[in-house]
């Protein structure tokens, strides 16, 4: 006896919820893939291998990975996009996933982004870091956080 083939030919409805399997009523399933990892799926429907991922630098301990990082975005141009690494007291740049180092010619491959005023601190620490808030503006980063003054941050030359 033979035996039938469904060929699918566009998949733009993405990975189905798994309380819709076997819903072959609905018109959504018959584009939905049941199981989709490490793929993209383009608004055409097409399905690519999604790219890997690059290892490009381990935070040293002294910047307490283990009490978290966030990443924050900074594109000054088309052509010149940053990303700066908090974890800790330190942010660290990586221009086109690169270190840049020997930042303000401190010698030092991060900004510290701690400052004390009277005995109290204030910046960015790894408690802040979870609600930490940012916008950009030309040049300049500016990040916030309920608990901390504005922290700003501009692009030299």
């Amino acid at each position: 006896m033979g035996s039938i083939v469904k060929v699918q030919t566009n998949f733009t409805v993405g990975e189905v919820n798994p309380e819709l399997r076997g819903r072959i009523d609905l018109q959504q399933y018959e584009s939905a893939l049941e199981r989709a990892r490490n793929v993209l799926i383009n608004p055409r429907g097409i399905v690519g291998r999604r790219d890997g991922l690059k290892f490009v630098f381990e935070i040293p301990s002294a910047a307490s990975p283990a009490s978290g990082v966030r990443c924050v975005p900074f594109q000054f141009s088309t052509t010149q996009t940053y990303m700066f690494v908090f974890s800790g007291t330190r942010a660290y740049i990586f221009r086109e996933g690169t270190l840049v180092t020997n930042i303000n010619s401190t010698g030092n491959d991060f900004l510290d982004c701690s400052s004390s005023v009277g005995g109290v601190t204030d910046g960015i620490t790894s408690a802040r870091l979870p609600n930490l808030w940012w916008a950009q503006s030309a040049d300049t980063l500016l990040l916030f956080e309920e608990t901390m003054q504005c922290l700003k941050i501009v692009r030299g030359g």
